[in-house]
């Protein structure tokens, strides 16, 4: 290959340590030799010493640290909006689905009594979903953000017309995009489940 004489003129030279003498038998990092080189194609293709290797190398892996940062950052940064975004039975309205027969014991009537978040005392009992429901709608927002929290008993307890109830509310809340869990009193704290 024959060197081009114009771009010899107008490149600048380039100085590379390389690698010694071809065919060396030590290893040739030892043995380093300065070149000078006046074209970009010889510069690029000759041997580099170890130190140029490892420069090579710094920059390569610095690129791939960087855009492995902006990944790491970047999934990080979603799992917080994740996290962030799980409704919480804290924030949300707590509910204790109570059965009738258990609670004309003491002379009430069954249905949805709510806890109110602020005092976390108990407020009032709704008999029907949609009370229970147009009462949440009147909430501030980041409660109904958070949801409705409703702890039951055991499924025996309940007769099949409470049982239809429940499952209205989980509607009214499904078609209102509404999160809605339920948890049996003996699996808390653990045992919520998304309806």
């Amino acid at each position: 290959m024959r060197p081009n004489h114009a771009l010899q003129r107008t490149a600048p030279r380039v100085t590379v340590a390389a690698i010694s003498y071809p065919g060396a038998s030590r290893p040739s990092h030892l043995y380093p030799s300065s070149y000078v080189f006046t074209s970009p194609y010889h510069a690029a293709t000759a041997p580099r010493s170890a130190v140029a290797e490892l420069e090579v190398v710094r920059r390569r892996y610095a690129l791939t640290d960087n855009s492995t940062m902006k990944t790491l950052l970047l999934l990080l940064l979603t799992a917080l909006i994740v996290v962030a975004a799980e409704p919480s039975r804290e924030a949300g309205l707590s509910v204790h689905m109570l059965p009738d027969r258990v609670a004309k014991i003491s002379g009430e009537h069954g249905g949805f009594t709510v806890t109110d978040s602020t005092t976390k005392t108990k407020g009032a009992t709704y008999a029907e979903p949609k009370e229970l429901f147009t009462y949440f709608q009147r909430l501030p927002a980041p409660t109904q953000q958070n949801g409705i929290w409703i702890v039951t008993t055991h499924p025996t307890s309940y007769s099949e017309a409470e049982q239809a109830k429940l499952k209205a509310l989980v509607t009214l809340c499904a078609d209102k995009s509404i999160p809605i869990y339920t948890c049996r009193g003996s699996e808390l704290p653990n045992g919520w489940k998304r309806q």
